[in-house]
């Protein structure tokens, strides 16, 4: 065909296409700029008219929370699971956290931001951190463990700016045996986020193995500094006993010595629970009081971990992983009672005082501590006491469902007050 004619084939396909492909980009536009219209009211008619989960929140940590009703409001776990992420890096942190908002960003395209559903259709994500607002966001579909990870890098934005010497102290432990660091270059971070680019990076084949033998705890965070920092610091905070257990146990010491390394340097900068370096030697005599053939190494004395962790609370005494080591003292002394062994029954009222009052309650082990009252009231034959504290488990669950943001502050320590069980 000559090229005359292909020219005069193309005007004519245009001729004909061109209204509808006018008409359907007339329609494109049209939609997204009622995305953004629906996008924006939505953010001024809550910042006019927030609910009470909002004011709660802004009250309790001095941030707006923002996103749809669906993701808020109408969600019964959201609000009361993000209160409990920001209450326990409340309690650890020794530096301010660096987020001025955070948003739960709805799962649909239609009630994104404009940068939102560019972010979804070019760059998939889950949360993502915007430095130059101090804002984070979360998809509404995400866990807490991307909720502490997008918290974490506004918490390392804050800290380097004046510890600029953590950075180059974390940097100095990803690097090879010749020196070079370990994270990918600018350009291969860039693309290795962009759909349909990926593949343009190489992937080193690296097991999960020789990955935590670089000191890594997943392939993503070699990508960069901060994702390396918030990968680590988010599965320390999120699930920090079986992190602590699955890093700190001294038969793989070896294999995990990089990323005990970086633990210590994030925990002497309050990135991560107090003590979570020490806790698995701590755990490891709680364990051996119960297993003790598993653990030879061990005394076998379930009163040697109630001195170890006497210790520990001592030396940390504000981490969030107090209620833990607490519930697990008083399985311990409950069961020592029980058998008219050790422990009257002042001692155990005395240490569920002190397990009710740590500044961190996560949910799982308050419940778990309720649950322990309630079998201790039984074992004391005082029926009315137990169903106090089957009745205050129901009002904790029935908080979760009202997303009481200060529930992993308060618990609900005020009805066991109120019924005698606990001293104001």
């Amino acid at each position: 065909m000559k090229r005359g004619s292909t020219t005069a084939c193309i005007k004519a396909f245009w001729k004909k296409a061109r209204k509808p492909v006018k008409a359907a980009g007339a329609g494109l536009l049209a939609l997204h700029l009622g995305t953004q219209a629906a996008y924006w009211f939505n953010d001024a008619w809550h910042t006019a008219r927030p609910s009470k989960a909002r004011i709660e929140f802004q009250q309790a940590f001095d941030i707006p929370l923002r996103g749809w009703s669906a993701d808020i409001e109408d969600n019964e776990y959201s609000v009361a699971s993000l209160g409990e992420v920001f209450h326990r890096r409340s309690c650890d942190k020794k530096h301010a956290l660096g987020v001025s908002s955070f948003r739960i960003e709805s799962p649909s395209y239609l009630k994104k931001s404009l940068v939102q559903q560019a972010g979804a259709v070019f760059i998939p994500h889950l949360g993502y951190f915007m430095p130059l607002v101090n804002a984070a966001h979360a998809d509404a579909r995400a866990g807490s463990t991307t909720q502490y990870h997008e918290i974490n890098h506004g918490e390392v934005l804050a800290l380097i700016r004046k510890h600029p010497e953590f950075e180059e102290k974390w940097r100095a432990l990803a690097v090879d045996a010749s020196g070079e660091s370990l994270y990918r270059n600018p350009l291969a971070q860039v693309l290795s986020r962009i759909r349909g680019l990926q593949k343009l990076v190489p992937k080193e084949q690296r097991s999960s193995y020789e990955l935590i033998k670089l000191g890594f705890i997943s392939e993503y965070a070699q990508t960069s500094f901060l994702e390396d920092v918030a990968e680590l610091c988010a599965e320390a905070n999120d699930s920090s006993h079986l992190f602590a257990l699955n890093y700190f146990r001294q038969n793989d010491s070896a294999k995990n010595k990089r990323i005990q390394d970086k633990v210590r340097l994030a925990e002497a900068y309050g990135l991560v629970p107090a003590g979570i370096s020490e806790y698995a030697d701590l755990m490891s005599h709680y364990n051996a009081s119960f297993a003790p053939f598993e653990f030879s190494g061990r005394a076998v004395s379930k009163e040697t971990f109630i001195d170890a962790s006497d210790a520990f609370l001592k030396k940390h005494p504000r981490t969030s992983l107090e209620i833990v080591i607490r519930n697990s003292r008083l399985r311990i002394m409950q069961e020592l009672h029980k058998q008219r062994e050790k422990y009257v029954r002042e001692d155990v009222l005395e240490e569920y005082q002190r397990l009710f009052a740590c500044p961190f309650k996560e949910r799982e082990n308050y419940a778990w501590a309720l649950d322990m009252f309630r079998e201790f009231w039984q074992f004391e034959d005082e029926p009315f006491r137990a169903e106090v504290c089957s009745d205050a488990l129901r009002l904790f669950y029935a908080y979760i469902k009202n997303k009481d943001v200060n529930l992993s502050r308060n618990g609900v320590n005020y009805f066991l007050e109120e019924k005698g069980l606990l001293a104001p």
